[in-house]
Parts: C-alpha cells; sequence; structure tokens
C-alpha cells in the first residue's frame, strides 16, 4: 500500500497516507506517478494527487474543490504525462484533462 521506496531493487520503505499528517501522500492507492523537471514526484491517485519532494520527503495534496475553479476538476486521477514544455498532463475520470505547471503549481482545465 502507498508509494513504495526502492534502490538498487530493494524496498527500502514507504510512503502511507497519515489523516493526520497534510504532508503525507493523499491515498495508499497509487494509480500513477510522474517526475517533472525539477525533480518532484506527482503521485495520482483515486483521491486526489499528490507532489513528493523527494529531498524532505513530504507531499503536497491537491483536490477537487467545487468552489476553487483552480483545483483539480475530478479527484480521481487516472494517468499523469510530462509534456516537451515540463506541463503535468492529468487525465481524470469524469473530470477531462487538467494541467499543472510545476513551476506555480496552477491547474487548468
Amino acid at each position: 500500500k502507498g508509494l513504495i521506496k526502492m534502490q538498487n531493487n530493494e524496498i527500502t520503505g514507504s510512503y502511507t497516507h497519515n489523516p493526520s499528517d497534510a504532508k503525507s501522500i493523499v491515498n495508499n492507492s497509487v494509480r500513477t506517478i510522474c517526475e517533472d523537471n525539477f525533480w518532484y514526484l506527482w503521485v495520482g491517485s483515486q483521491f486526489g494527487l499528490s507532489r513528493m519532494n523527494v529531498q524532505t520527503e513530504e507531499f503536497q495534496t491537491y483536490t477537487h474543490n467545487a468552489a476553487n475553479r483552480g483545483s483539480l476538476s475530478s479527484n480521481s486521477v487516472m494517468n499523469l504525462f510530462k509534456d516537451r514544455q515540463g506541463t503535468i498532463c492529468i487525465s481524470t475520470f469524469f473530470g477531462g484533462v487538467n494541467y499543472i505547471n510545476p513551476e506555480n503549481q496552477k491547474i487548468q482545465f
């Protein structure tokens, strides 16, 4: 469960969701992972999107908020893809495609 940490083909740890820690991964059911041009890992799940700082091993969470047009259009992230400009494309279930600029973390759809 969660995101497994490996080094030299061996499991060295894992990152799991902790409801009392806002800097933990959004959910233990990881569907997709993508690395941006700044060496952050983006992790998509059924319950939102997380950005992992590999230096601090802390996560920032992005979820759908109907009152905020700058949030994800759906929490159900199916796939992540980095385009040539470094933008992270986020395909969602029933929410279409979202785009996030890793430099300013602004979401558009």
